[in-house]
């Protein structure tokens, strides 16, 4: 559960970061989501293939 909060945290804080480009910024949170998809993705194949 804390670990919620301290990525929101880091996101937030790097998006409000004028540092921070907005292409690099979403081309993080693409990167990112590409991998969590990713990641379930092969997650619901192994159980699939699990249950067979």
């Amino acid at each position: 559960m804390w670990l919620d909060y301290a990525w929101l945290t880091l996101i937030a804080s790097l998006g409000s970061m004028s540092r921070v480009r907005v292409s690099v910024y979403r081309a993080l949170l693409i990167a990112l989501a590409i991998a969590i998809a990713y990641f379930g993705i092969s997650m619901i194949v192994s159980i699939t293939k699990s249950l067979l």
